[in-house]
């Protein structure tokens, strides 16, 4: 989610610290194994490292994360970008925190300043994958938060309303009343006072623009929305085509400032919020940060979704990203599950099964903290990764993430846990010749009606047909569908077929299963 400053970052650097961040974790990971029967938490390792292991692992992190400061360009207000960082964990090891010093904070609180902070959190996360969890990042600055030298940007977290638990057993035709669901796609192009021109607010990276992807997915999130949510949606955003004139691009491209301030011109407060603010460098991209979120609470929305690819300079890091505001609990609810049905659409979709899907983290957002209902930051993949570049293209994927943040959002609103669908048991099956049996799939998760079934034999005795199946199914756990051992033929007394069986639910997540069928046993 932000302009790269540099592509070369570095990695020798990074993947020592990753081996010894993996070392020092999974060596007390496995030692607390032996030690206690259920084994320990790799989210609680950090906290009980020893107090040397902790404090070198601190020293790595710092030094990783001055490493990165140097290389972001000084904004006006800071000293320089040679600051003296530092890096620690709370007392948990939930969560880490990073000084930059009183002479990092800049002359405004502005979206070129919040883009220096993704610059580190964006790099400093992925070394904690596959590792250990924490919650996210914290920035200080000699000992305080942003909002002591900004105190009139501070937002208490709204007073949010608990999840709506909806009857597990919901007649379909009872239709819950429809919520406003507001989806906002990532930047767009904007006008920089300094350099007088328009221009898109994320570079092209191997024909990967934020600005413009972002928009399409956008787009099948809504159909989505509709479809399997009965959502109303809006977008803050334009969705047309035609030309806006003041840059010469299509409406679809322009941020969503200026589309708000030509459709709603007497909702100033929501597209020109930093009207006191001289007219300089690229104060309508913060002016553009704001307005989503306040457009949202002006509109009175029930949520608002943000669709966002990711970028930074080491160009290894890749993957899912879901953020939250910190300090919101519906929110971090929300994050979770909308991380669990990404999760679970987009490895189940072929091509995608290794797809990266990241971490759950809050972090201090203008997008989420000006809002005052539930909302959640999905950073779909790095832009400034190969591998994620080819995905983000792929109308499949973008088709399949959208499709998981939808049901995220649903199973938020029912207030259903996270469980992704699989196929538990379909036991064995014993029976004599010529006679039918019930085939029983066991499962867990929430598929969306109906599941198409898909059986076929991988082993079938020579000379016999073993045909497989096409099913349609609704309903609890376990699916049935009819089986036989039929048999008009005399050479055989017993034979042994092998089945694979292929759920598809409505949203296209897949399990699949396996069984033996004996007959004549």
């Amino acid at each position: 989610m932000r302009r790269v400053v540099s592509r070369i970052y570095g990695a020798l650097f990074r993947a020592s610290l990753a081996f010894t961040l993996t070392v020092n974790l999974v060596f007390f990971v496995g030692n607390s194994s032996a030690a206690n029967s259920g084994g320990a938490e790799s989210a609680s390792a950090v906290a009980s490292l020893s107090k040397s292991d902790r404090s070198q692992l601190e020293k790595d992190l710092t030094q990783e994360a001055q490493r990165i400061v140097k290389r972001l360009p000084p904004l006006e207000g800071q000293l320089s970008n040679k600051h003296d960082v530092s890096a620690r964990f709370d007392s948990a090891g939930k969560v880490l925190i990073v000084d930059l010093g009183r002479d990092y904070v800049p002359k405004i609180n502005g979206a070129e300043f919040e883009d220096n902070l993704h610059a580190i959190s964006r790099s400093l996360l992925p070394l904690f994958d596959d590792v250990v969890t924490i919650d996210g990042i914290e920035f200080r600055y000699s000992g305080k938060d942003i909002y002591y030298y900004f105190p009139k940007d501070y937002r208490p977290s709204p007073v949010q309303k608990k999840t709506d638990v909806k009857p597990v057993a919901l007649p379909q035709a009872a239709v819950a009343a429809q919520k406003k669901v507001m989806i906002s796609a990532g930047h767009g192009a904007y006008y920089h006072y300094g350099y007088k021109d328009w221009r898109y607010q994320r570079d092209n990276f191997n024909g990967v623009v934020e600005d413009l992807v972002t928009p399409p997915m956008s787009t099948y999130l809504s159909q989505f929305l509709i479809s399997n949510s009965n959502a109303l949606t809006s977008f803050v955003r334009s969705q047309d085509s035609t030309i806006h004139a003041p840059s010469g691009l299509e409406w679809w491209k322009v941020a969503s400032r200026y589309y708000l301030a030509n459709k709603y011109p007497e909702l100033t407060a929501v597209w020109n919020s930093k009207s006191k603010s001289p007219r300089e460098g690229d104060i309508e991209r913060t002016e553009d940060l704001y307005a989503r979120p306040l457009f949202a609470n002006n509109q009175k929305v029930d949520a608002l979704l943000h669709v966002h690819t990711n970028g930074v300079a080491e160009t290894t890091a890749r993957g899912l990203r879901i953020f939250y505001q910190t300090g919101r609990v519906e929110d971090k609810k929300f994050a979770e599950s909308v991380h669990c049905y990404m999760k679970e659409a987009i490895s189940t979709t072929p091509g995608y099964e290794t797809y990266p899907t990241g971490s759950v983290n809050f972090d201090d957002n203008a997008e989420t903290r000006e809002a005052t209902m539930p909302s959640v930051i999905a950073e779909v993949g790095f832009h400034t990764n190969p591998d994620d570049q080819l995905a983000l293209k792929d109308p499949v994927f973008q088709k399949a993430a959208m499709r998981g943040f939808e049901k995220g959002y649903r199973m938020y609103q029912e207030g259903k846990a996270c469980e992704p669908f699989q196929i538990t048991e379909t036991p064995n099956i014993n029976s004599p010749l010529n006679k039918s049996f019930d085939v029983l799939s066991h499962y867990k998760g929430n598929p969306r009606f109906p599941v198409k079934r898909v059986s076929k034999a991988t082993s079938c005795p020579s000379g016999l047909t073993c045909a497989g199946s096409t099913k349609s199914l609704t309903g609890a756990s376990p699916f049935k569908v009819q089986g036989n051992c039929n048999y008009n033929g005399t050479a055989l007394k017993k034979f042994q077929m092998t089945w694979e069986v292929i759920f598809t639910d409505a949203d296209g997540v897949t399990a699949k299963t396996t069984y033996v069928t004996n007959c004549g046993a």
